[in-house]
């Protein structure tokens, strides 16, 4: 049997950030210059939301002028883009997301395509433009679509990754299911479950790009091994 033919879930989190969508985000504005990248991007998350929005998109992170990612009163993940000359590109999935269930979520951007995967795999609407990214305003949040917003996540994050390039689809794979060794090439943030130490969320990627938490609840369950699909569990179902 294929691999793509196994129907595959991440793994569920033994930590996470509750967001409570009012005023919870973390604040990732203290950056570096290894986020003046202009032509790809991946961001990667481990999510869910509490309950779908009914007004607006509600993002899981995001940097204003650039880049925001989260869900639409749709259900569909909301993937959206500003170029360098100030026009924006915007995706809607797809593939609807329920409220109460862990996903894996990547949006990319290759300098032509921009997609979005969720579970790893990828959405049929595919967005073609070519061109730089905007440059951003050092405004980065998650739980919000940058700091200063009010599209505050009513929903929990255990995972935020962000790439200065366009992972593969089978780079995103690796990544859902090994959790703590990711790929490196490009990283620029990683915000782990292991390194949620409030008020601060620790960057893995080492940049340095650690995030100030306001108001969200860093909430801890135990394992579970009978419930972790693992990528052991994956490659025996294909055999």
């Amino acid at each position: 049997m294929p691999l793509a033919a196994v129907r595959v879930k991440p793994r569920l989190p033994r930590a996470y950030l509750s967001f409570d969508g009012v005023d919870d985000y973390v604040n990732l504005s203290d950056t570096g210059a290894e986020w003046d990248f202009q032509s790809a991007i991946t961001v990667e998350l481990h999510a869910k939301v509490a309950s779908i929005p009914r007004d607006t998109s509600r993002f899981f992170c995001g940097e204003g002028g650039k880049f925001r990612i989260g869900v639409y009163p749709n259900q569909s993940i909301h993937f959206w883009l500003m170029d360098a000359k100030g026009t924006v590109h915007s995706i809607l999935t797809g593939t609807k997301i329920n409220a109460g269930t862990w996903y894996h979520i990547a949006g990319v951007y290759d300098g032509a395509k921009q997609r979005v995967y969720v579970n790893s795999a990828e959405d049929s609407n595919v967005l073609s433009w070519s061109g730089l990214l905007k440059e951003g305003n050092n405004n980065q949040a998650v739980g919000a679509g940058f700091v200063g917003s009010a599209t505050y996540l009513n929903g929990s994050i255990a995972l935020v990754r962000i790439y200065n390039r366009a992972l593969a689809q089978a780079e995103i794979r690796h990544n859902m299911y090994r959790w703590g060794s990711p790929v490196k090439d490009g990283l620029v943030l990683w915000l782990a479950e292991d390194t949620i130490n409030p008020p601060t969320w620790n960057d893995k990627s080492g940049c340095g790009n650690d995030g100030t938490i306001y108001g969200a609840v860093k909430v801890e369950r135990p394992y579970e091994a009978a419930r972790v699909n693992s990528a052991a569990r994956v490659l025996a179902a294909v055999r």
